[in-house]
């Protein structure tokens, strides 16, 4: 994968993603431009999510399967 000047990937065209890393995890996630306008991706070192939180980062189906 090319490298811009601010270290950025230089995604192929037609291609968006995001990669992160933190230490002992790396995530890299791509699509077609054509399907998707942008896509993110985040990972921080850290202990368990505020409940108050799981409702914004968490759809009512993943909470149920998390549940169950």
């Amino acid at each position: 994968m090319p490298v811009g000047s601010y270290r950025e990937p230089l995604w192929p065209r037609g291609i968006v993603g995001s990669l992160t890393h933190c230490e002992g995890y790396c995530a890299v996630v791509a699509a077609r431009e054509e399907r998707v306008a942008g896509l993110g991706v985040d990972a921080e070192l850290g202990g368990e999510l505020d409940p108050d939180l799981i409702p914004l980062v968490c759809t009512s189906a993943e909470i149920h399967w998390v549940r169950g």
